[in-house]
């Protein structure tokens, strides 16, 4: 965008980017269509930044995750396809979400990297990625159906729910009933779907929520 700066790892402090010829009939060739980047609609989603100082808990959990500090305090994501400080900013905002940050922390943390644009990160450009990041997570989650999951998991194992709100689970090795099916699931799913952190524990949140309601009886099952 003509008037921000332009900042790469071989010219950190930046050029100012312009427009330096302008022609409504150029159009882009179809040898250049597999370089063209899709745009995201952002939706409604109501970015609100303000100026706050970044939470104690950010540096707790930067001193335990090591993924956190390669994207904030390092270049150390060799497996992000965007190398760039932009790259590394958007990388950022998506862990601080999954670690249900703010808007305004999580743009005061970013302009505090030292991997992205650090300070000069405008307002703008804040509220365009924390966007972009945010909108990713509400579609991701709309289009989640937990049904086929559910079925093929009933396919696989015996089930069941009780008023307590126990979940059951039938061990074919000792032909008992453990009522620690929850942890059983969540521990199998995480393994089976494939994502992001945030999207994978709301994906199996959704799936045994799903699984509740088919396997519900009112009291606990009896052993055989």
């Amino acid at each position: 965008m003509p008037g921000t700066l332009n900042i790469k790892p071989e010219c950190p402090m930046g050029l100012e980017s312009k427009i330096i010829k302008f022609d409504p009939n150029l159009r882009y060739g179809e040898e250049f269509k597999k370089f063209m980047v899709k745009i995201e609609d952002t939706g409604d989603i109501d970015i609100q930044i303000e100026e706050v100082d970044i939470p104690q808990r950010f540096k707790k959990l930067l001193q335990g995750n090591k993924k956190l500090r390669d994207t904030y305090s390092i270049k150390n994501r060799p497996g992000l396809k965007d190398q760039t400080g932009s790259g590394y900013d958007m990388a950022l905002v998506n862990i601080l979400i999954q670690n249900n940050f703010n808007d305004s922390e999580i743009g005061a943390i970013v302009r505090s990297s030292k991997t992205g644009k650090g300070l000069k990160a405008t307002k703008q450009y804040l509220i365009k990625t924390i966007s972009k990041g945010r909108s990713f997570e509400v579609k991701s989650k709309q289009k989640f159906n937990p049904r086929p999951y559910s079925e093929e998991i009933l396919r696989e194992y015996f089930l069941r729910s009780d008023l307590l709100k126990r979940f059951w689970i039938y061990k074919n090795k000792t032909g008992l009933w453990n009522d620690r099916a929850e942890i059983f699931l969540d521990s199998m799913l995480r393994k089976r779907i494939l994502g992001r952190q945030d999207y994978k524990v709301y994906c199996v949140r959704e799936i045994i929520e799903d699984l509740r309601g088919l396997t519900f009886q009112e009291e606990y099952p009896k052993e055989s």
